[in-house]
């Protein structure tokens, strides 16, 4: 079976969590929190980072941070997985999806400016498998009607748009560090902002909103990171470069394979961004056909998610017909930074050989 994902575990993560258990610093105390937070700012250039238990404990966290509320609205875009919208409604928020982009699959800058209304609070873009998003666009409608601009970069460790890395040019990025993710620590995510004020505030309530010793002013949450998934998230920050350079020579090569396949489309990058590479995923005609020559070849695949309006919780929402036309269309393809060129082609030849 060649699988859909799977980490790249290195000596150097085996070490460092060795030391991490030796020590006898395994909980949410210890040295390799520190180092991983530190590392990490200083990969987005930054000014703090705040490591969490799971990528939307991230994305809660940066929302609570905000104030966002009871009575509040939170632009979603249809396409994503559902921690996007849960954590809006986990604050009491109300997450008001729309429609992706045709072409880049992310949320679409027209539709958002539509769906402001004088409850919205912020803005909540998807960097979408890893494609940026069109922040610049983002960035100026946030400013002009006061609102926060925060970002799920969970796949897009590594992507770049012409503002800078993804997850750094808004109010607040959230990552994840799930084991199919660029770099993994098991489970973990983790926050960033470049405000003291906030930063502080995340981290206080990250604590069960602890102030100092056994003294909480405030309702907070337990979603700390312990110091083994750290140090495994160090080894892997520390490895950076090198797994982007693998993935970004899988996902051009997929890329190269499907280009002269008008049966399978691939998303457009925009110019001046780069991609994040976490997962080839591609459009095609015949999805049945493709996925079953997948299964018969033992290749495991993903869909796409759900349009948001077509899952229970969020049925009342409107229409996205652009978002469900790709879940319909849309496979995910093995994408991990080991796999091999062989299996990389079989692969592709697959989907090609089946996808009209």
């Amino acid at each position: 079976m060649i699988p859909i994902y799977e980490p790249w575990i290195t000596d150097r993560e085996k070490k460092y969590a060795k030391e991490a258990i030796d020590t006898g610093w395994i909980s949410s105390l210890g040295p390799f929190i520190t180092k991983f937070e530190k590392a990490f700012a200083e990969y987005l250039g930054v000014r703090h980072a705040i490591s969490t238990n799971t990528g939307t404990a991230a994305c809660h966290l940066a929302l609570a941070t905000l104030g966002i509320g009871p009575g509040d609205e939170v632009i979603v875009p249809s396409l994503t997985y559902i921690a996007t919208a849960n954590v809006v409604e986990y604050c009491g928020a109300t997450p008001v999806s729309v429609d992706v982009d045709v072409d880049t699959w992310n949320i679409d800058p027209s539709l958002v400016e539509q769906a402001i209304t004088a409850r919205t609070k912020a803005v909540f873009p998807v960097h979408l498998f890893g494609n940026p998003a069109r922040m610049l666009e983002l960035q100026g409608i946030c400013k002009e009607h006061r609102l926060y601009l925060i970002e799920d970069a969970c796949e897009a460790l590594g992507a770049e748009c012409p503002l800078g890395k993804a997850g750094s040019i808004s109010d607040i990025g959230c990552f994840s560090f799930y084991g199919n993710k660029t770099i993994t620590a098991g489970e973990g995510g983790m926050v960033v902002t470049n405000s003291d004020t906030w930063a502080e505030h995340c981290r206080m309530l990250r604590g069960q909103g602890q102030t100092k010793t056994y003294f909480h002013p405030y309702v907070g949450f337990n979603y700390r990171m312990t110091n083994i998934a750290s140090a495994i998230a160090l080894a892997q920050i520390e490895r950076i470069d090198n797994i982007l350079e693998n993935k970004e020579g899988i996902y051009e090569s997929y890329v190269a394979k499907f280009k002269d396949c008008p049966a399978v489309r691939t998303q457009v990058v925009d110019e001046g961004s780069t991609h994040g590479y976490w997962m080839m995923t591609v459009m095609v005609d015949n999805k049945p056909a493709v996925t079953k020559a997948l299964a018969s070849n033992e290749i495991d695949y993903r869909p796409v998610f759900y349009p948001l309006c077509d899952l229970p919780p969020y049925r009342s929402h409107r229409n996205a017909p652009i978002a469900r036309q790709i879940h319909h269309h849309g496979i995910m393809l093995p994408s991990y930074p080991t796999i091999g060129g062989n299996n990389l082609w079989d692969i592709a030849d697959l989907v090609i050989g089946h996808a009209e």
